[in-house]
């Protein structure tokens, strides 16, 4: 599925059994933060990954304490970008421990 606002997003993950959620993290509208906290109101177990091409490290915590479980860097280096996703398919990280 591909949501083209945040607003459209949470419409989909209300209704659809999804595995994993790339969020982008600066959409217009409603960001990928907001996006992540509404989603975690219901559920608080889906891996959300932020998509971002903003440097990690100045949005880091941010991006954690909106409920997000992992990061991947824009532009993606291929190998690290199905790692990411792989090792939270395999083993979600609650968003409380983050």
């Amino acid at each position: 599925y591909l949501a083209a606002s945040g607003e459209e997003a949470l419409d989909i993950i209300r209704v659809q059994q999804l595995d994993i959620v790339l969020m982008d993290v600066n959409m217009p509208g409603m960001n990928g933060m907001e996006t992540t906290m509404k989603i975690r109101e219901f559920d608080a177990h889906l891996p959300v990954i932020a998509l971002t091409a903003v440097e990690v490290g100045e949005m880091r915590e941010e991006i954690l304490k909106a409920g997000m479980n992992d990061i991947i860097n824009k532009p993606y280096d291929i190998p690290q970008f199905f790692n990411t996703i792989f090792r939270n398919l395999l083993q979600p990280v609650s968003p409380t421990e983050a």
